[in-house]
């Protein structure tokens, strides 16, 4: 009846174990087992938690950008656009002061100097960039 038994031990001038205690070490195993699957199965639920969790935080995402990254960030893009139209708007204003001025200073210099020296009127729009520069 316990012949199998012997012959799985390491030992064999060892006495055989009861059945009793045999007994025993099987409920205590089959114990252990329970308690494993119990560990298992809640760990499984933890982990089907976290993966519920993370499908809902996936669906609801919403992307951040930084606000230094004019590529990407819409709004810094708006206004990065608008202030390079309003800079290419002054600068037409400005060149067109600039012809404006010149025209004016030639007429100014051809009357006041008559036919003395021609000028272009370079000289003048020069100094008027000058002027708007600083």
């Amino acid at each position: 009846m316990n012949w199998w038994h012997c012959m799985l031990q390491s030992d064999a001038n060892k006495k055989d174990k009861k059945n009793v205690e045999i007994y025993q070490l099987m409920m205590d195993l089959l114990r252990e087992e329970e308690l494993c699957v119990t560990n298992v199965r809640q760990a499984e639920r933890e982990v089907h938690d976290i993966l519920e969790d993370r499908t809902r935080e996936e669906l609801v995402t919403e992307l951040s950008v930084s606000i230094y990254d004019t590529q990407r960030n819409d709004k810094a893009k708006k206004h990065r656009e608008m202030l390079v139209s309003i800079s290419c708007l002054f600068h037409l204003l400005t060149a067109s002061d600039v012809v404006e001025y010149s025209k004016s200073q030639s007429n100014k210099e051809s009357e006041s100097s008559g036919s003395e020296s021609k000028s272009t009127g370079f000289e003048s729009e020069s100094k008027f960039l000058w002027s708007k520069s600083k």
